[in-house]
Order: C-alpha cells, then sequence, then structure tokens
C-alpha cells in the first residue's frame, strides 16, 4: 500500500451528518474517484500496520489510526464519494469529547452503476494480496454495494442497461461472497428475487465442501507478532506511579515507564495461561495459541445459513444436498433436516 498520499481533510461536514457545531470528531474526505482509492489505501495501510506491530498498542503515536471495518454509511449526495469519520463519544467513556483513532466509512448511495462497478474492480485486486487483513477488508464493503445496487435496481429509475448491469454486479458480489469469502448471510436478508443458477450451484459447492480453506489461517497466523511478550529489559519490580496530576519531569517517567509495565503484566498473563491451560507452552506459544484457537475462520463454514434459506424457502435442490450433508457430516449441529 502506498505510504504517502494527499487527502483533502474536512474538519466540518454538518450538511452531511447533521453534526452539532461542537462537534470534534475528523473526517477525512474524498470528492473524486481519485482521492476515493487514494484514501481507501491510506486508511487500509494504517489499519493494518495498527493491528500487526504489537509495539504500537504501547506508544502515545496519534497518527495510526485504524477504521471499524463494518457495514458503510450512508451519504446522500454526490458531491462527497467517501468519508471516513472520527469515533467520539463513545459509550464507555464518561467524557462525550473523547476520541478514539478509529473511523467509521461512508460512501454514496447517490452514484450512477458504473462508479460502483470500478470500486469493485478496486475491492477485486484487494482480495488478490497475501495479507490477511488486506484481503478480508475486500469482502466488507460487498454487503453495502449489493445494498446501493438492489435499492437502485428496485427503485425503477434505471435504464434498462444500468438496471441490467446491476443484476449482473448483484450476482457477481454474491458470487465472490460464496465462492471467495466463505459467506451466506446475505441469502437471508429478502434476496428471494437475486437468486439465480449461478448463485444456487455455488451454495451446492459450498455445502458439499463445507470446511473453510486453511489459507485463511494460515494468512492470518503468519502476521501474529510475539515481540509484546519479551520482557527483555524490563524491570521486574518495575511499577509506574499513578496521578491525576503530573510535574513535566514525572509525566516524562510515566510515559517511559507504563508501556514497559503494560508489557511484562502481558507477559505474565500468558506465562500463566501457557502454565495452567496450554500444558507448559512458554508465554510466546501461548498467545499465538490463543490467537489460533480464536479465530473464526476455520472448521465448518456457516452451512445453517444456507439451511435456514432452503427451509424457508423449501428450496429442493439445496434441501437434497442439505440432506446427504447431514448424512457425511453428523457431528455438524444441522438446523431443520
Amino acid at each position: 500500500m502506498k505510504k504517502t498520499v494527499f487527502i483533502s481533510i474536512a474538519l466540518s461536514v454538518a450538511c452531511l451528518l447533521q453534526a452539532q457545531q461542537t462537534d470534534i470528531r475528523k473526517r477525512f474526505v474524498a470528492t473524486s474517484e481519485k482521492e476515493m482509492y487514494a484514501l481507501c489505501e491510506l486508511m487500509i495501510d494504517s489499519t493494518i500496520r495498527t493491528k500487526t506491530d504489537c509495539s504500537y498498542l504501547y506508544t502515545h503515536e496519534n497518527e495510526r489510526f485504524g477504521m471499524s471495518l463494518l457495514y458503510l454509511k450512508r451519504i446522500d449526495n454526490t458531491d462527497t464519494l467517501m468519508m471516513f469519520v472520527q469515533n467520539c463519544g463513545f459509550s464507555i467513556h464518561s467524557n462525550p469529547n473523547y476520541c478514539t483513532n478509529g473511523y467509521f466509512p461512508h460512501i454514496s448511495y447517490c452514484m450512477p452503476v458504473a462508479f460502483y462497478a470500478r470500486f469493485l474492480d478496486y475491492l477485486g485486486k484487494l482480495r488478490k494480496s497475501k495479507n490477511y487483513y488486506e484481503k478480508d477488508y475486500s469482502f466488507e464493503p460487498l454487503y453495502s454495494i449489493r445494498d446501493i445496487l438492489k435499492e437502485q435496481y428496485e427503485s425503477g429509475k434505471l435504464s434498462k442497461k444500468d438496471s441490467d448491469r446491476a443484476l449482473a454486479l448483484i450476482e457477481e458480489i454474491s458470487l465472490v461472497d460464496i465462492k471467495e469469502g466463505d459467506s451466506f448471510s446475505f441469502i437471508l436478508w429478502n434476496f428471494d428475487r437475486y437468486m439465480t443458477d449461478k448463485i444456487r450451484k455455488a451454495l451446492v459447492h459450498a455445502i458439499d465442501n463445507p470446511f473453510y480453506s486453511s489459507d485463511w489461517l494460515d494468512s492470518y497466523m503468519s502476521l501474529q507478532d510475539t515481540a509484546c511478550i519479551d520482557t527483555t529489559g524490563i524491570p521486574a519490580n518495575i511499577s509506574p506511579r499513578w496521578k491525576k496530576q503530573f510535574t513535566p519531569e514525572e509525566l516524562e517517567v510515566y510515559e517511559k515507564e507504563l508501556p514497559l509495565f503494560d508489557r511484562l503484566q502481558k507477559f505474565l498473563i500468558y506465562e500463566r495461561k501457557g502454565r495452567e491451560k496450554y500444558n507448559g507452552l512458554s508465554a510466546g506459544q501461548a498467545y499465538l495459541q490463543e490467537r489460533r484457537d480464536q479465530f473464526n475462520r476455520k472448521g465448518y463454514m456457516h452451512i445453517n445459513d444456507i439451511a435456514e434459506y432452503a427451509h424457508k424457502k423449501q428450496d429442493e435442490v439445496l434441501i437434497k444436498h442439505l440432506k446427504a450433508f447431514k448424512e457425511k457430516h453428523p457431528d455438524y449441529p444441522l438446523k431443520y433436516f
């Protein structure tokens, strides 16, 4: 990813978010497609570095930021194509002006079908990445783009050409979700009119081959860093003073000691887990084992999402394969069949 890009940063876009004048959130705004893709690269790159550099967790490096890879929020105009809005006033903090370095993505819902087709092409390039987080990001916006295309298609305002293209893109996104993203939940949300033979065949293939590819886990584990478990040079009796007010000299000492203290505490936690939970593994090995255990893209895929759809719609083709799946995999808690 590119490390240096020029992005216009708007500090108040009240008309877009109906924000109050006292809103202190920062906003990264793209008003052209060139800026939009540069902004995506900037946010993805910073998010990946934040997630994979464990030393970052123990610094006050404010230039790093990450994004929430959730649903792309809505912008109802064509002046702003994409925007990332800082997360402020998070509920666990009593201070309503507290802002994190996390940003929520927004995208315009008012652009032509061709615009979303180009964005899907960009996401397709990301999917080829061997970096787990970069590849994972490429799937997250698909839900929003599919909903935008469905909304535009169902509005009846598109030309025949754009209507056909929107339908084709909806099918393309769905096939990518199933074949590459191992995700099926989208079929549960008002998807009836968009089910096609190709999508059904892809679902059948998933039922017949119900396990996640090991590539997901391998890519994820290759990025795990045990440097934070290393306590070399940290005094065993370190205990920074906790005060509300520091003199400048005390603050300098505190900011040096706190990261070391945090690393030591993390080491002690995983040393105990390695001893008690993981049959004598070292702290570093216990940390890696826990990351592996908590990873959710392994083992069986969510075949019950398909089962729920098949049961609701009484889809005979899917039901046939689900019954065969049940016989072959009796250990999977299949619903309905």
